[in-house]
């Protein structure tokens, strides 16, 4: 008897668990979507990134990407 009890108690929750995961995998797609770059960095290529003068160094919390050819954020 307590075996079917417990067995329609977790067919119960699985449609809201089911829900619950659909609801956050669309709010964390949406978030990565309209993400913004960090204040003084551009979207270049697809990944936030700031060119580099030929004699300076890549800001703070970025580095040289070799293949890119610019400052990219870590």
């Amino acid at each position: 008897m307590t075996f079917k009890v417990l067995k329609q108690s977790r067919l119960v929750n699985l449609p809201k668990m089911k829900f619950l995961l659909f609801v956050v995998t669309i709010f964390a797609i949406i978030f990565a979507v309209f993400a913004d770059c960090p204040t003084g960095l551009c979207v270049i290529d697809g990944v936030c990134g700031i060119p580099r003068t030929v004699n300076s160094n890549c800001p703070s919390n970025t580095k040289y990407d070799v293949n890119k050819g610019f400052c990219v954020l870590k």
